[in-house]
């Protein structure tokens, strides 16, 4: 290589800057690429300061409201108790402004679609807020319907906060492996459920809903389980004979494919990947349908409500047959030989 017109420096100078500009073109490149992967993530605690705690607080505000409301519509002489309404009012406002400000334009584009969806519900339900207050004010609501109307600002917050939930990709085998069998798969058999059941006191519907040991069963899909195989949710889970696991286990597979099938089921705001509301409510044998007649050819009982481990739990006392625990059995003390 020949460099006319200059000195030897430069020349050993020239040909040093060419791998080193090589070099740096290469590294820049790299790291552009690279950064984009790390900054292009969300910021998990921007997305916690500036929407999640702000939501919290707004849920909190509601919630204390509601108690507030409850005990001014109960008694609306009672002076104190306005004053309680009206201070309370005041916190919840400020709690929704600061979620508007703090959940602006600049923090909302770290959140996926789904949360910005639900972020976007709740807000829109808040305005809502204020005619339920003129309702509580005139004492023109009951007490039931104020306890529901404050109720119905709950589920997008909810929905919202659980949209946002974050792992790290290290955790999920470790998450993974405390849930328990898929239970479309070959291994979810009458006997695999038996052995699950074995010595649990547990109430078949908290049973269903232990997500390890049968993934993937929700409080809609237990209920629809239990009514098919014609079990009561409050039998002891360890109280099942093989033919109990045998209608148990078809009652879930069934549940489960018809809600495939369904699309999934739409009470309050559930959307599929599309956008589009499942149909999976219109075939509901029990679930949501108190006060209705049991579906069944053979049953003229009717639907009931109840509770079980805090969730809404709905089906037929007259053919859900409620079994009994298992008695333990008793071991006959030795005779002694003398």
């Amino acid at each position: 290589m020949r460099f006319r017109g200059t000195t030897i420096r430069r020349k050993i100078v020239a040909l040093l800057l060419i791998p080193l500009v090589s070099l740096t073109a290469i590294w820049v490149f790299a790291a552009t690429i690279t950064s984009r992967a790390v900054f292009g993530r969300p910021d998990a605690q921007r997305i916690a300061n500036n929407v999640v705690y702000p939501a919290e607080d707004v849920l909190s505000g509601i919630q204390q409201e509601r108690k507030v409301a409850l005990l001014y519509i109960a008694n609306s002489r009672d002076s104190q108790a306005r004053i309680a309404y009206d201070k309370q009012q005041h916190a919840t406002d400020s709690a929704i402004a600061k979620l508007r400000t703090q959940s602006g334009t600049a923090h909302i584009q770290d959140l996926n679609s789904r949360a910005r969806g639900y972020l976007a519900d709740f807000l829109t339900g808040l305005g809502n807020l204020s005619s339920l207050r003129k309702q509580v004010d005139n004492q023109q609501i009951t007490r039931e319907s104020t306890y529901d109307g404050y109720d119905t600002f709950q589920a997008p917050a909810f929905a919202l906060c659980d949209s946002l939930y974050l792992i790290d990709n290290a955790d999920l085998e470790a998450r993974f492996a405390k849930l328990g069998v898929e239970p479309l798969s070959p291994e979810f058999t009458p006997e695999a459920l038996g052995a699950m059941a074995s010595g649990r006191t547990a109430p078949l519907k908290s049973f269903l809903l232990d997500q390890s040991g049968i993934a993937g069963v929700g409080n809609i899909y237990a209920d629809e389980a239990l009514y098919r195989a014609r079990l009561h949710p409050l039998s002891p889970a360890g109280s099942m004979k093989p033919e109990h696991w045998l209608a148990l286990r078809d009652g879930v597979v069934a549940a489960l494919e018809v809600g495939i099938d369904s699309g999934g089921s739409t009470i309050d705001d559930y959307r599929d990947g599309r956008g589009e509301k499942g149909r999976m409510q219109e075939r509901f044998l029990v679930h949501t349908r108190e006060g209705q007649p049991c579906p069944g050819d053979d049953c003229d009982g009717v639907v009931e409500r109840i509770v079980v481990s805090g969730r809404s739990t709905y089906f037929c006392p007259s053919c859900q047959v409620k079994l009994r625990r298992k008695p333990k059995r008793r071991v006959k003390p030795r005779r002694s030989s003398g």
